[in-house]
């Protein structure tokens, strides 16, 4: 079994903490499929062909990027997701997404992709949408959801959105 095998056989079975970083991962992937099929890959590995289509796909991102990729200690969702932007923005938004969960990582790429702003100025509308929102979780009778699910509908409305009206009225009298 040759090295990059070995690699992929200890990191894609089971374990989410990888004894590797994503970028050598990545790199097992590509030398591997050298000689085997992607289906053989699958079989062999134990693994989606999507996880190996992300991971081949981490390979094009140039060598900065994949220096702080390493850095940073990025896993493979939040990695590829640096694939989806232009490459001439995905070392700012890597630097950017230091400390990131990989959800934080997938809003945040979203927001590069898809506002037109540059990665400084998504960095700092991200950062200041996540101090203006706290989690609420409410425990709810039955019969009290099904009566914000009615009223929720009639106005248009998910149930999320329609509970948070409430709130927010009653809060500010």
């Amino acid at each position: 079994m040759k090295e990059a095998e070995r690699i992929l056989m200890r990191n894609l079975k089971g374990s989410r903490i990888k004894a590797v970083d994503t970028v050598t991962l990545a790199e097992a992937v590509k030398r591997v499929k050298i000689d085997m099929t992607v289906s053989d890959m699958v079989d062999l590995f134990n693994v989606s062909h999507t996880m190996l289509q992300r991971l081949n796909k981490i390979n094009q991102l140039s060598d900065e990027t994949k220096n702080i990729v390493k850095r940073l200690g990025f896993g493979i969702e939040q990695t590829y997701l640096l694939t989806r932007i232009p490459a001439k923005i995905e070392e700012k938004a890597a630097r950017a997404m230091g400390g990131m969960s990989s959800h934080e990582a997938r809003k945040f790429i979203n927001m590069v992709r898809n506002s037109g702003k540059s990665v400084e100025e998504c960095k700092k509308e991200f950062n200041a949408q996540q101090k203006n929102f706290s989690l609420l979780v409410i425990p709810l009778h039955n019969d009290t959801y099904q009566l914000l699910s009615k009223q929720a509908k009639k106005s248009n409305k998910q149930i999320h959105d329609h509970a948070l009206d409430i709130l927010e009225k009653h809060a500010n009298g």
